[in-house]
């Protein structure tokens, strides 16, 4: 039921008269008979009119255009359709009526004439209406052209008077839905005036209640409804001049406000720490709307459809807990304080992982923890390996040893009543990561021979599958080195192919990626650099730029076409000699072509004819042949060996692989023997049986005496066995596959087997033997590198060094050395000297000990007394027939 709140007419009536303006007073008007009075309002103006029209005729005038100084009205005659349009002076603003219209039935015949439009949308036809608009009851009229501009909207005529103020909107607007339980209602006049409303129609503004008044144009009222029911109030205004409308402005609403959500649960407000807490809090909606629970706490979360709250508390405490119910509109709030008690909870420490550590490297690591009650905290460990930092947790030390150890760490609060821990386990895994110890040339080095070999010693064996792209050496223009390694995993030696340039600086570069046998990478990636020493050939101490004889053959530079000898040549062979027209001797003026030939031995290994000239040197220094073979196949490059554009060479290969008749030869530069094909089918390789026929201008021929293939008409020489027939027409074809790999070039390691044995560069080399002291001898060994050559057993390792000690002993000549009587004056000579050599290698027989030794055992023996005094008789004669023969000669010169 709405509240209304009465006050005193009069009272309201002084309140208007004291805050309205005063405005031009409308009189009432009165019928006269075909006279008829019209009052409207346009904005807050309004207007009076009379309508003159004829006795039984009828003239609904509703259309009216006002401008500045004038008003258009017309009227439409229900009897025949006819309209006729009036206009008459009038100020809008005066307050006055706008004067007469006149509208006679024989006045102005034809329908919606001088071009007015019903293009638009009309509210009805030429009619009279009686309508109740906006709360009011009045008659309207209205034509098919009340759209045009600046026309009025409303007409009012209700027994000849004009309406007081009128209500233009209200807010909310009427017939809404109000959502809310208590509402306000604004309605907005088009003049000032005081509003009053009832919940009862037909009042007297005297038994309803006033309106709070905002501005005399606003008007606003509040009332509190119930859910889902209709409200209507019933409005009457007056304005300053006491005229009151005389109909209700009605207005209606529908109430349809959401109800609050309701908990009626009772919280459970205790709880205990590490055991279950649950309450399921439940709550009601007259709405039967869907609830969403919230809680405002990190202690849990309540299950945001069921309000169940369930979860294990870890901390005591007290503590505020605000529940949330809402039903999508509105929320409703339960607080509660909820005790959680104390208990002594252990500590949480992370999880502890596995964790691998490097021999020698410091490994650092913080344990965390943490206490659920806030505890202090105490670390320990049952480990030898280290000792724990009991306030911090921090592990700090340097391993020593390697291997897999499970190291219980503990940490303990200090809670003195019942103090609790918890432990975990740390895997350590401790392990040597290998390292490079001692590298040669060493780092910065210069004057390096261009012959080095590049040495890296580990720490641990490593895996030598991917050391070609592991380790790198370079110029430092960027020219890549190519070489071998060795088949030691421990000391790695790269031994360059080829000679390595003078005066230049390389770079060394090992990858860390390189591993052990257990698959750990290096500590770290290594470079550094050496250069080599400047280019002296003949190894004088003068450099080949300021030397006039850069070889020492004692031919001035400019007149000596053949440049270095045998030592100058970077070859693997053993006991490679080289020949110039069958003379070993090269150290002479060549001039023209001469027959040059590389032997080992009686066997040919290189010929080939060389014009030598000034514009033809032959470079020795430049020149490399190389012996590729392994034990299962032959190979052979040369290397470096400039000829004319005509001459060719040919080349001696042993036969390893007695089931192969043929060769496949790359007739260009190459360095090792895996840039040739398997196939033996890129470019510049050719296939040759070795059947002495010419296929692809090169012949090959077996000489199974020597066990070699003569290989004739090459350029350059790339040679590896090939097992290949011809086809039958004598070209060249397809072959199969070559036997095998190419094996090392120049290195401690080369090929096994055949005519050329082990090729090796690498040998112990040793001091003499010390004095024989106490029964032991000593001396110093060291593994360097030596001349390459070829040997029948296998080349020494620097794991399986020379010995540095032997036991020895003072040993007297054997008197035995001194012949018997069957024995010849020779045999004893030969034998003494023997005793003599021995003597030098041995000097623990050397010195007066043995010396005298010697001599009691001679002077003791009958037999060699006799003999040494037939010698001393013969050497007394020949010193007497010495000097006699000087004293007679020179007394014949002096006469």
């Amino acid at each position: 039921m709405v509240v209304i709140r009465k006050i005193f007419f009069v009272n309201f009536l002084f309140i208007l008269v004291l805050t309205m303006p005063v405005y031009a007073l409308f009189g009432r008007v009165v019928d006269f008979g075909t006279y008829h009075h019209i009052c409207f309002k346009l904005s807050s103006n309004a207007y009076n009119f009379i309508i003159n029209h004829s006795v039984g005729d009828s003239w609904p005038c509703g259309n009216v255009n006002i401008s500045d100084n004038q008003i258009h009205i017309e009227c439409v005659s229900q009897f025949d359709g006819a309209h006729l349009g009036k206009y008459t002076n009038c100020l809008p603003n005066s307050g006055k009526s706008c004067g007469i219209f006149d509208f006679d039935s024989s006045e102005g015949k034809g329908i919606l004439s001088n071009g007015w439009s019903n293009s638009q949308p009309s509210s009805g036809t030429n009619q009279i209406k009686n309508i109740i608009l906006n709360g009011y009851a009045y008659k309207e009229f209205k034509s098919i052209l009340w759209f045009l501009p600046d026309m009025p909207t409303n007409f009012y005529s209700s027994d000849n008077s004009c309406p007081p103020a009128i209500i233009t909107s209200t807010n909310p607007s009427n017939t809404s839905v109000l959502s809310s339980k208590i509402n306000t209602i604004t309605i907005n006049t088009d003049i000032d005036s005081v509003c009053t409303v009832s919940d009862t129609p037909n009042l007297n503004m005297e038994d309803m209640t006033v309106l709070t008044v905002d501005d005399l144009k606003s008007h606003s009222f509040t009332f509190e409804g119930n859910d889902s029911t209709n409200y209507t109030f019933y409005i009457k205004c007056i304005d300053e001049f006491e005229d009151i409308n005389e109909g209700d402005y009605v207005l209606s609403y529908f109430v349809n406000y959401n109800n609050l959500p309701t908990i009626t649960s009772t919280p459970i407000t205790n709880g205990r720490e590490l055991e279950l807490y649950a309450y399921n809090v439940t709550a009601t909606d007259l709405d039967n709307d869907n609830l969403i629970f919230s809680d405002n706490t990190t202690l849990f979360d309540i299950n945001s459809s069921t309000g169940v709250i369930s979860f294990i508390p870890t901390i005591g405490g007290n503590y505020v807990i605000r529940i949330t119910v809402a039903d999508g509109i509105e929320t409703s709030e339960q607080i509660f304080n909820l005790n959680i008690e104390l208990v002594n909870n252990a500590p949480v420490m992370e999880s502890l992982g596995n964790s691998t550590l490097i021999v020698n490297k410091t490994f650092i690591k913080i344990i965390n923890a943490t206490d659920p009650d806030g505890d202090g905290l105490k670390f320990s460990e049952n480990t030898v390996l280290f000792d724990i930092d009991p306030i911090t947790g921090l592990i700090n030390f340097t391993p020593s040893v390697i291997g897999l150890f499970g190291i219980n760490i503990t940490v303990t609060d200090n809670n003195s009543l019942n103090p609790k821990n918890a432990t975990k386990t740390l895997l350590l895994i401790i392990k040597i990561l290998p390292n490079i110890i001692l590298n040669s040339p060493s780092n910065d080095s210069i004057n390096v021979s261009i012959d080095t070999n590049i040495t890296i010693y580990f720490s641990e064996n490593i895996n030598k599958s991917d050391l070609e792209s592991l380790i790198k050496i370079k110029s430092v223009d960027g020219e890549e080195i190519i070489g071998i390694f060795n088949d030691n995993t421990l000391n790695q030696s790269f031994n360059p192919i080829l000679l390595l340039k003078p005066n230049t600086t390389y770079i060394v570069n090992v990858s860390q990626n390189i591993k052990d046998l257990f698959g750990n990478n290096l500590d770290k990636e290594y470079i550094w650099t050496f250069t080599t020493e400047l280019k002296d050939t003949d190894k004088d101490g003068i450099p080949d730029y300021e030397d006039s004889d850069v070889d020492n053959d004692g031919i001035d530079n400019n007149l000596d076409f053949l440049i270095g000898n045998i030592s100058n040549i970077n070859n693997n062979f053993f006991n490679l000699i080289v020949k110039i027209n069958s003379d070993e001797n090269i150290s002479k003026n060549l001039t023209e072509t001469n027959k040059v030939e590389f032997l080992l031995g009686e066997n040919k290994l290189l010929e080939f004819e060389f014009n030598f000239s000034n514009s033809s040197i032959l470079d020795l220094t430049n020149l490399s042949i190389i012996n590729a073979s392994n034990s299962t196949i032959g190979a052979i490059i040369i290397h470096g060996l400039r000829l004319s554009q005509d001459s060719t060479k040919t080349v001696y290969l042993e036969r390893i692989n007695p089931n192969i008749n043929g060769v496949c030869i790359k007739d260009e530069e190459i360095i090792q023997i895996k840039e040739i094909t398997n196939s033996c089918g890129s470019s510049n390789e050719f296939k040759v049986e070795c059947d002495g026929s010419s296929q692809n201008r090169y012949t090959c021929v077996y000489n199974s005496s020597t066990n070699l293939y003569k290989v004739t008409g090459l350029s350059h020489s790339g040679i590896i066995q090939l097992s290949y027939n011809k086809p039958s027409d004598g070209g060249s074809s397809d072959g199969g596959n070559s036997g095998g790999g190419g094996g090392g070039s120049s290195g401690g390691g080369g090929g096994g087997g055949g005519t050329f044995g082990y090729v090796c560069n690498t040998d112990w080399q040793c001091s003499e033997w010390s004095a024989c002291i106490n029964a032991v001898q000593t001396r110093q060994c060291s593994f360097v590198k030596v001349p390459q050559h070829v040997q029948d057993a296998p080349c020494q390792d620097s794991s399986n060094g020379s010995a540095t000690t032997q036991t020895c002993e003072v040993t007297p000549p054997s008197a035995t050395a001194f012949v018997t009587s069957t024995e010849t004056q020779e045999q004893p000579q030969l034998e003494t000297l023997q005793i003599a050599l021995k003597s030098n290698q041995t000097t623990s027989t050397s010195g007066l000990s043995a010396i005298t030794g010697a001599v009691t055992q001679v002077f003791t023996n009958p037999k060699a007394v006799k003999e040494i005094l037939i010698v001393v008789v013969v050497i007394v004669l020949v010193v007497v027939g010495y000097v006699r023969y000087r004293f007679i000669h020179k007394k014949k010169k002096s006469r």
